[in-house]
């Protein structure tokens, strides 16, 4: 994929047009990544959930080799370092779609925490959430809303300062 890129958000998907840049003609993408977010023409985000449910599934093997041979508390760490921050990432935006679109991440996400505190596919996900004293998908994209909203209205200037940073 080239660095330099442009994609066309619109229901009608035969709109196309032709970008240059000086003289350099610049390539229409179906999606490209922005701050380490996949952004597709359609805005369901179905790429960049793929995205994150390949960088996350590599450790169900590792878990399952690890899961009686480390502490409990250990596995805990492993698990909130290595695959709660692909999830929490941009969880504000991406989890903001269709639950169908969403649902092979929550699903892959529960059989983590399953394999993690060795229980069986019956267990109550709850519980599992309730255990590592997190929050489901849903759940937590719900939080991660409410705090943006939460720092917009008390803290706007934060927001701000943090927006010029990135431009």
């Amino acid at each position: 994929m080239p660095k330099t890129c442009y994609t066309v958000f619109s229901k009608n998907r035969n709109d196309t047009c032709v970008l240059k840049l000086t003289d350099y003609k610049l390539h229409q993408v179906d999606h490209c990544k922005y701050l380490g977010l996949y952004l597709d023409k359609n805005l369901d985000w179905t790429v960049h959930i793929d995205y994150v449910y390949k960088k996350i599934l590599k450790y169900v093997g590792i878990f399952y080799k690890l899961q009686n041979k480390i502490p409990c508390e250990c596995l805990h760490n492993i698990y909130f370092a290595f695959v709660y921050p692909h999830l929490f990432y941009g969880i504000e935006l991406y989890a903001n779609t269709y639950y169908c679109n969403l649902d092979k991440l929550v699903k892959l996400n529960n059989k983590l925490l399953r394999i993690l505190q060795g229980k069986n596919r019956r267990s109550n996900v709850t519980d599992l959430y309730v255990s590592y004293r997190t929050l489901s998908l849903t759940l937590l994209h719900h939080f991660a809303v409410l705090v943006f909203v939460h720092k917009f209205v008390h803290h706007r200037h934060y927001l701000m300062f943090s927006i010029i940073i990135l431009f």
